[in-house]
């Protein structure tokens, strides 16, 4: 993949509290042993505002727009746990959509949760 290219398109998404760049790397285990490959580093600036689950669908959804063919979102079931959500990635639906969509069922939850909380 083209870091500087994935860095580029992760920034203009705007995501608080992180910045990203193009960071070129050489494996020295595993498929690309020896190779030079693209990467990206991932800065925090405020890491009260990064929301975990929207930048990992945001990552998802530039490779996916980038590399289609080479990017197998069916990999992703194991962290997301809800196909859905992958569907919508595939898609095409922009990941704070997808976000939004989580809030009734998020708040129904957190109604449940709060009866066994010891601390409140």
């Amino acid at each position: 993949m083209n870091g500087d290219e994935v860095a580029a398109g992760l920034n203009a998404r705007n995501l608080p509290g992180l910045r990203f760049a193009g960071q070129p790397f050489i494996p020295i285990a595993g498929l690309y042993s020896g190779q030079r490959c693209g990467g990206v580093s991932i800065k925090i600036t405020d890491r009260f505002k990064v929301r975990s689950m929207r930048v990992g669908l945001e990552i998802a959804a530039i490779l996916q727009k980038l590399y289609p063919k080479q990017f197998e979102i069916s990999k992703m079931i194991e962290l997301v746990g809800n196909s859905d959500t992958m569907q919508q990635v595939l898609s095409g639906v922009p990941p704070e959509k997808i976000v939004a969509s989580w809030a009734d069922s998020l708040a129904a939850f957190d109604q449940v949760r709060r009866k066994y909380l010891l601390y409140k």
